[in-house]
């Protein structure tokens, strides 16, 4: 601005006339105030400020906190969903299959229960609202064999692989006693209580070799939700060492009990389980029934046919009417008794037993002789 201002006065000093003075002042004003006035700008456009409406399942709906719950077989699953609103509706998923309510399974307003549950109920459970589809909880549910000791819900440095368990004892407490001296005709129980996954199986073997129910007198029960081997009744015969394996595809247990069956005691006979086995035979033919008795007195065997006097089953004092066909005293404490009939006939058909007594008491059992007759085209 002084700078042009001294410009206009020294050509203003050289100038004598006076009309080109105010001619050359009315110019320098003009440039000076063309000077001084900021050029017009025109307006800049600013980018238009966009929002995106996040859809409702959004993603941090669907990364909700996962809750574990581990139960026992048998036990009872709750689960709750937390809504905003007691009118909402909500829809339960197992594994991403819809849930649906059964005899075990009850399905309320924001709960599912589902009672006495079994390992094919363990997997991932997700609660949504019933018409957006918004996942509002996740649950992870794992049925066990029998639940552990330790707080295994709170391990944050579980292995990916545990639901792929090699079996383990669950209760090796109950393991520790290895042999079992019990007086004959007592009741033996051997628990190799075990879990894994899959779910393995277990067997039983005594002195190395496999061990059933035909293989004793008086049978074996096998009671394989609790892992256990019971023999009723016990006999010196019952003594030795029984193992229990328990496997599945990722590994293989074993645990040996030894037992003694000590001095003997008087008690009634026993038969084996399962003998005699009703039977159905062809008129004419002929046709075995077997007894094993074990007694340590010597037993009175014998075997009896049920008969009708006058029309009539049973005596005025309520006792039944038999036939005796075969008698004896056994001199062995283990018998094998068998009865023979050739040529069956009509006759022969009915109600039979083997009864062997002592002077304990007595055991018997019922079995049943039925003829089989042929069909129209001449089969049996």
């Amino acid at each position: 601005m002084s700078e042009a201002g001294w410009g206009c006065s020294s050509q203003l000093l050289s100038t004598t006339s006076r009309g080109m003075i105010a001619l050359w002042f009315t110019l320098c004003f003009y440039l000076v105030t063309v000077n001084s006035i900021p050029a017009a700008r025109l307006p800049i456009a600013q980018p238009e400020e966009r929002t995106t409406n996040r859809p409702s399942d959004s993603l941090s709906s669907e990364t909700v906190f996962l809750e574990e719950f581990v139960l026992g077989n048998g036990d009872t699953l709750d689960l709750s969903c937390s809504t905003q609103g007691s009118s909402v509706s909500v829809v339960w998923f197992k594994d991403g299959v819809l849930v649906v309510p059964s005899n075990r399974t009850r399905v309320g307003a924001r709960q599912l229960r589902i009672i006495n549950v079994s390992y094919d109920d363990s997997g991932v459970y997700t609660c949504r609202l019933a018409h957006r589809n918004t996942l509002l909880s996740n649950f992870t549910v794992k049925v066990t064999d029998s639940l552990s000791s330790g707080d295994d819900e709170d391990d944050d440095e579980e292995s990916e692989d545990s639901y792929n368990e090699a079996p383990y004892w669950t209760r090796p407490e109950r393991m520790e006693k290895r042999l079992l001296a019990v007086p004959a005709a007592n009741t033996v129980r051997f628990r190799c209580q075990a879990a894994g996954n899959p779910i393995p199986t277990i067997h039983w073997l005594k002195n190395g070799k496999e061990f059933k129910g035909e293989h004793r007198i008086g049978g074996i029960k096998l009671r394989h939700q609790q892992w256990s081997l019971v023999m009723e009744s016990v006999v010196p015969s019952d003594r030795g060492n029984y193992t229990c394996i328990v496997e599945n595809k990722h590994g293989s247990i074993s645990h040996t009990y030894q037992l003694d069956v000590l001095e003997r005691s008087p008690h009634r006979p026993i038969l084996q389980a399962g003998l005699p086995a009703n039977q159905s035979v062809v008129l004419g033919s002929n046709v075995e029934f077997h007894c094993k008795v074990y007694s340590d007195a010597q037993p009175h065997i014998q075997w009896l046919k049920h008969i009708e006097v006058n029309g009539s089953k049973y005596g005025s004092d309520g006792v039944p009417y038999v036939t005796i066909l075969k008698s004896w005293i056994s001199k062995k404490a283990e018998a094998d008794a068998k009865l023979a009939l050739y040529n069956v006939t009509e006759q022969d058909v009915g109600e039979y037993l083997c009864r062997a007594s002592n002077f304990v008491g007595y055991a018997e059992k019922l079995f049943w002789l039925h003829i089989r007759k042929p069909t129209p085209d001449g089969r049996y």
